[in-house]
């Protein structure tokens, strides 16, 4: 049985463009493998302890509830039923709040 490719290149990126939620695209690794996404909060030293599985082909998942201006650590896995991958760095991901220095102002046109 072939490993599943666990290379960066194989595992799709999180999308990150809805606040405070990042979304892993259905699964797209080299040999039909499964995806497990694991997250923490980078350097809080936390174990990577929240996980969710996206399914070649099947429907997206999202972790919620994230808070703006962290940044997480993430890592994935490939996994089938014969063979489970090595974690791999995927990306680190800041989402960060409206800076709070701004104001509204009135302007003459």
């Amino acid at each position: 049985t072939a490993l599943p490719d666990v290379t960066t290149n194989s595992i799709t990126p999180l999308d990150a463009s809805v606040e405070d939620e990042l979304t892993a695209p259905n699964a797209n690794v080299a040999n039909a493998g499964d995806v497990r996404y694991q997250i923490r909060i980078t350097g809080s030293g936390d174990p990577f302890d929240s996980d969710i599985v996206v399914a070649q082909g099947g429907a997206d998942a999202t972790f919620t509830g994230l808070l703006d201006g962290e940044q997480y650590d993430i890592r994935a896995r490939s996994e089938t039923a014969d063979v489970t991958g090595t974690y791999v760095t995927v990306s680190e991901v800041t989402k960060l709040p409206a800076d709070s220095g701004l104001a509204v102002t009135d302007r003459e046109l």
